[in-house]
């Protein structure tokens, strides 16, 4: 079953995300029509392999706390395994939620996002498997991720062509 936030046409991604447990209760800082939380698909208490595929199968991209995410993404494109397609990630440093709160609205967020001095869309975190980092400062750091094993050469190639090759 193909998920509203997929679309293979002419590489176009209509994003949405999907809030693990540690952030569940910021989800009204989210778009209502594209915010999912864990809950939503019972992925309460299961591994962030599952959630990662889930994820993937419906072309969402993880919002966490968990520092361990970036990791995970890494290895799954760096050793081009893993079933998953990735479509980015967003990790919230801050673990308590009054601060987690802060860091909103998503637009003011999306506002600072920057790579390598070019701007960044959430689109673009979908389609080029990027992390955005926001930490309790409110500053907004953006890393690109392996590329997903998932991804075609014409998406690779496009990504190296915006954001230049992966470290």
């Amino acid at each position: 079953m193909r998920s509203e936030y997929r679309s293979d046409l002419m590489g176009m991604h209509n994003y949405g995300f999907l809030l693990d447990e540690n952030v569940v209760r910021l989800k009204q800082h989210f778009p209502k029509s594209r915010a999912k939380t864990v809950y939503d698909y019972s992925l309460e208490g299961k591994p962030d392999a599952r959630v990662i595929k889930t994820a993937g199968d419906e072309g969402l991209i993880i919002v966490t706390a968990d520092g361990q995410y970036p990791e995970f993404f890494r290895k799954i494109g760096t050793e081009r395994r893993g079933g998953a397609h990735l479509y980015g990630l967003v990790q919230i440093v801050p673990t308590d939620i009054e601060r987690q709160k802060r860091l909103f609205p998503l637009r003011e967020v999306e506002s600072r996002m920057r790579l390598d001095g070019k701007i960044v869309t959430w689109t673009m975190v979908a389609l080029y498997n990027l992390c955005v980092r926001v930490d309790e400062g409110r500053r907004v750091t953006v890393l690109r991720l392996p590329p997903c094993p998932c991804n075609n050469q014409q998406d690779r190639d496009a990504a190296e062509k915006i954001f230049g090759p992966v470290q």
